[in-house]
């Protein structure tokens, strides 16, 4: 199992930010995001969390979770 330090998480969150501060993303999915990864000094929230703030059927939560981690990671790629 790879351990991650808590400087990585730390240098992903920041560069999460900085996507979610340059607008590169829309609204529902920034907030979504935020929401998941407990940026701007929140705890990560659970899925039932999520899924109220959102109201959608679990299925659909899943897709629109999904969905916005791959944009994520892609924007991170392209970054690092």
């Amino acid at each position: 199992m790879i351990e991650i330090t808590p400087q990585a998480v730390e240098i992903l969150c920041n560069e999460i930010e900085k996507i979610l501060d340059h607008k590169e993303i829309d609204f529902d999915m920034e907030k979504l995001i935020r929401m998941r990864y407990g940026l701007d000094g929140n705890p990560p929230c659970s899925f039932k969390e999520i899924k109220q703030a959102f109201n959608l059927p679990q299925k659909k939560l899943k897709e629109k979770v999904l969905l916005a981690d791959r944009k994520v990671f892609n924007l991170l790629k392209d970054r690092i």
